[in-house]
Order: C-alpha cells, then structure tokens, then sequence
C-alpha cells in the first residue's frame, strides 16, 4: 500500500502547477538548501491535508454505514471533477511565481495551503476507496504516507535540477503534463464509481 501511495503521489506530481513552478524557481534564484526548505513546507501542508482527510473519512463512514454507496459515488465524482478541472486548466497561460518570502519554509508553505480545495479532493480520494472496498482504516494511513513522500521526493528532485540550471519550463510542456495528469485522475475517479456500484449493489 506504501507504493501504491507513492506511485498515486507521483501521478499527482506530474501535473506542474505554482507550487512546483515556486520551488524550482527560486531553488534556481536561491540555492538547493533554501529550495529544499520549501519542499519541506509542502509536505508538512500536505501531510496536515491527507491526515484531516482520512480522519474525516474514517469518522463519516463509521457514523454512516448505510450511506457507503451514496458517499462513495459523490466522492467518486468528486475526484472526477478535479480531473476535469485539471484538463480545462490545462488551456490556461501558467505564470512563473516571484519569491512570496526569503523564508521558503513559510512561504512554500502557505503557497500549498492556500488552496482550500485540496483536502476536498483527499477527502474525496479516500472516501472513494474505502466505499469500493480498496482500503481499510490502516491501509488509508499507510497509502496516505506514500503520497507524502511522492512529494518530498519529485520536489527534491525539482529543487535540485533547477539549483543546477537557468532552464525555465516550457509553458507547452506544462499543459500537456497537466493533462496527462488530469485524465489518469479522472479515470480514477469513474473507476472508483463502478466499483463501488459493484460493491454496494
């Protein structure tokens, strides 16, 4: 399950977005150990995000029992919507972010946590397999540990390219990947549907 969440993390990383364009950015202004501070405050907020998300799961399936099918089909479409929403966006021009802070920590930080809709769609994710039968309470922790280290590792990885380069991403490249990623998500999000229709028949 811990490489289940890796590999599912990694999915997620694949669509370039601000904090990624942040944290390579300013790994090339600043230095790795200052990018590296950053990748350190994404995971924290990311970390924060899955752990609310799996308590919340846990505690509305266990008072809701009868109600699997229903939440896990709504989750389900949940998790499409943000795969939808990550294609359409894909049309968009993604602007290159200025330094929010010289603290990368902090700023990094409050980059990924500004959007209130991620733990809608963590929410959605583990609600989703726990209605298809996928996960159990042990299996969401373990899985939502993989997705956090996803994290520290592709952003590691980016902090260290971009201390190691001018390069500026392809604008292109950022659309197609955004795509990419956002039609696997979708998939997942109408399989996660079928099965849970499959299930609770």
């Amino acid at each position: 399950m811990l490489s289940k969440g890796f590999r599912f993390g990694m999915l997620l990383q694949i669509a370039i977005g601000p904090v990624c364009i942040f944290i390579f950015q300013n790994s090339v202004a600043l230095g790795l150990i200052p990018a590296l501070q950053g990748v350190l405050g994404v995971a924290l907020t990311d970390g924060t995000e899955i752990v609310l998300a799996i308590l919340g799961a846990a505690i509305l399936l266990d008072k809701r029992p009868k109600f699997k099918k229903a939440i896990g089909i709504i989750s389900g479409a949940v998790v499409i919507f943000f795969g939808v929403n990550s294609i359409l966006s894909a049309t968009e021009t993604v602007n290159l972010l200025p330094r929010l802070s010289e603290n990368m920590f902090i700023a990094a930080f409050c980059l990924a946590a500004s959007n209130p809709l991620t733990i809608i769609f963590w929410s959605g994710i583990f609600t989703s397999r726990i209605a298809a039968g996928d996960m159990n309470k042990e299996d969401m922790w373990v899985f939502g540990t993989g997705c956090v280290l996803s994290t520290l590792f592709f952003l590691s990885v980016v902090a260290l390219v971009g201390s190691c380069t001018t390069m500026v991403i392809p604008s292109q490249l950022i659309k197609i990947l955004n795509i990419v990623s956002g039609t696997a998500i979708l998939a997942f999000g109408v399989k996660s549907i079928i099965k849970t229709i499959k299930v609770w028949k």
